[in-house]
């Protein structure tokens, strides 16, 4: 990664163009991300990491092009729309806020939703293991997975088979590509599904909120995030320069990783 100095046509005062580069398969894309020259809490610096999310994504799907592998997601299927999302602390903090900021109708029935979605686990005996991943050492979190899909609760974000804070998903949801047959992903069990591989930034993120956040939940389910924001108002740990987190998170890539993982 390189970086522009102060003062570049590039720049504004305080802030920093970045350069930084992904690499995946043997493709590789380049993005400039703007970011604040002084330390700032990480959650700042998310739409940072999305981008950076998206350029791997890119890379990924440059490397499948040329084995001839085509991405088989399309709008209105959200057959994946079903499965556990695990999300960053800063994403589920950031999404607490956005919901709180739609406007009405649309607020009310987003937490209809997560009302109604919390309830279906709690009569499945499943919401202590969504509220509390974190207690629940040895547990079989494939098995587990495999109830919550077949549960049937969808995303409180998916209206028409789409979803609808589309810009504003997570990290491990921009991750999520196919190249099988969709009709798979309704029987994941039964049939293989194959995921493009990408480079998990969500995962180094994960790495870095372990390391300076160790009081909070290492990961939140995304239907227990808004009570959880409000549990946890406030980030923990230190104050980070964008550029060095960047760095960091760039580092602790492991191309050979599964994307997702909590």
């Amino acid at each position: 990664m390189t970086d522009m100095p102060l003062g570049s046509p590039q720049s504004s005062p305080g802030f920093v163009r970045v350069k930084a580069g992904v690499k995946s398969g043997g493709q590789s894309a380049e993005v400039v991300l703007t970011l604040p020259v002084l330390p700032v809490r990480p959650s700042r610096l998310l739409p940072a990491l999305r981008i950076l999310t998206d350029t791997a994504v890119q890379a990924a799907e440059s490397a499948a092009a040329e084995r001839n592998q085509t991405i088989r997601c399309y709008k209105g299927c959200g057959a994946c729309c079903s499965q556990m999302v695990p999300l960053r602390r800063m994403e589920a903090r950031r999404m607490a806020v956005m919901v709180d900021r739609m406007p009405e109708p649309r607020k009310s029935a987003v937490l209809a939703r997560f009302a109604g979605a919390r309830r279906r686990f709690a009569e499945a005996g499943m919401l202590h293991a969504v509220e509390n991943p974190h207690q629940t050492d040895g547990f079989d979190w494939s098995e587990f997975a495999l109830r919550y899909f077949h549960t049937g609760v969808p995303c409180p974000f998916l209206e028409e088979g789409s979803c609808s804070i589309y810009a504003e998903r997570p990290m491990v949801c921009r991750e999520f590509l196919v190249t099988s047959d969709p009709a798979h992903c309704t029987h994941p069990e039964q049939r293989g599904v194959d995921r493009l591989p990408v480079p998990s930034i969500g995962g180094a993120v994960r790495k870095f909120e372990r390391e300076h956040g160790p009081d909070e939940d290492p990961w939140v389910v995304l239907i227990h995030a808004l009570d959880w924001a409000a549990a946890h108002p406030a980030e923990s740990g230190p104050a980070v320069v964008g550029a060095d987190l960047l760095a960091d998170v760039i580092a602790q890539f492991d191309e050979g990783a599964a994307p997702g993982k909590p």
